[in-house]
């Protein structure tokens, strides 16, 4: 698995670089055209020909060789349809699971670069923290998730600029391709609320001790309240899984995003971020933290329900470089950023139930 810290290595590089790079406007263009488009090779090219590598390829690849003309009206229900009929369109024209597999992670990777070169100050730092998190669970295995998340933080991009149709145009699409990302119809609240720093904090702190105390809130408080229908079944199916029913617990990544957030909002001031972006990703990683934090003892909502606003790290911890001065002090918070990344990174590689699917291969070492 030694391609993974390559790729960690060259990244942590190329950050350094970018950081460390002169300010001169058109120095920065050039520099920010080169280092998107060599970390965009990178990443392209070990999504798109990867073979049976990870948790979900083989559940994908048989999705895929179950389609066919007659069942074109015929989505299953396991799949959102817009993803159905994505895969129906590539096998239509005839490409293997092979060529929808590269052309998918082709578009995916994509969306993610521009995006990330968008709302980022730093990419190549932005992809240190996006390496271990959302690359590895949503775009290099559960591509469903990482495409709809790529199309919200494209409608994100839209939002900022003042324009609200083209940004509910991206989450609406969005959805139809993974449902989770009708949370991002909220992103105009979040943007829009004050909350003060102290409530912030008592509200993690109202959170943590759920936890640390063991309050079950899902059978304590939300199942009474719900009404019968999908999402109480979809809930209390996932409560008599054995896979789902797990209690994460107070996990590093939790404590380390805890300790993301309170720097973030602590020094505010000395970053150089547009209000509505701050507010949005303050309020946005806020509600995720409560959600894994409430939702702590059942795994599957705790992690996914609001993923996409778990990863506004990938946005915030490059802001948080910027608002050091001078080039000793970024350098050791880069350092501190990378080692943060190689910690979870390692973590990932080494989980016991994961370590024996992630060795890689491409596609033609099947053959």
């Amino acid at each position: 698995m030694g391609i993974y810290y390559i790729i960690w290595f060259i990244v942590s590089i190329v950050a350094f670089c970018e950081v460390l790079s002169l300010k001169k406007k058109e120095q920065a263009r050039k520099l920010g055209i080169l280092i998107s488009s060599l970390l965009l090779i990178i990443f392209w090219s070990i999504v798109c020909l990867k073979g049976n590598v990870g948790t979900d390829y083989k559940s994908y690849e048989k999705l895929f060789y179950l389609i066919g003309p007659s069942s074109f009206f015929n989505p299953v229900l396991a799949v959102e349809p817009g993803f159905w009929y994505w895969m129906q369109l590539i096998y239509i024209l005839g490409f293997s699971f092979v060529g929808f597999w590269f052309i998918t992670g082709l578009i995916n990777i994509g969306i993610k670069i521009y995006t990330f070169r968008q709302l980022s100050p730093y990419i190549a730092v932005s992809l240190l923290i996006y390496l271990v998190g959302l690359f590895f669970e949503r775009d290099f295995d559960g591509i469903r998730q990482g495409i709809a998340i790529g199309l919200c933080y494209w409608g994100i991009i839209e939002f900022l600029k003042g324009k609200l149709f083209r940004f509910f145009l991206f989450v609406t699409l969005s959805v139809f391709i993974h449902y989770t990302s009708a949370l991002f119809y909220i992103v105009p609240i979040l943007a829009k609320i004050r909350i003060k720093n102290k409530v912030a904090f008592l509200l993690v702190f109202i959170a943590l001790s759920c936890v640390c105390v063991k309050i079950d809130l899902i059978k304590s408080f939300l199942l009474p309240v719900l009404p019968s229908g999908i999402i109480y079944d979809k809930i209390a199916g996932y409560l008599n899984s054995e896979r789902y029913s797990v209690s994460i617990g107070l996990s590093l990544g939790i404590l380390f995003r805890i300790v993301i957030f309170a720097i973030f909002i602590l020094i505010e001031k000395r970053m150089k971020i547009s209000h509505l972006w701050f507010n949005l990703l303050k309020n946005g990683f806020l509600f995720s933290l409560l959600i894994s934090l409430l939702f702590n003892n059942l795994e599957i909502l705790s992690h996914r329900a609001a993923y996409g606003f778990r990863e506004f790290q990938i946005f915030m911890v490059p802001y948080i470089i910027t608002a050091f001065k001078g080039k000793k002090n970024k350098i050791v918070i880069l350092l501190l950023v990378c080692l943060y990344s190689l910690v979870l990174l390692y973590r990932l590689l080494n989980t016991p139930h994961l370590a024996g699917v992630y060795p890689y291969k491409t596609f033609w070492n099947e053959w």
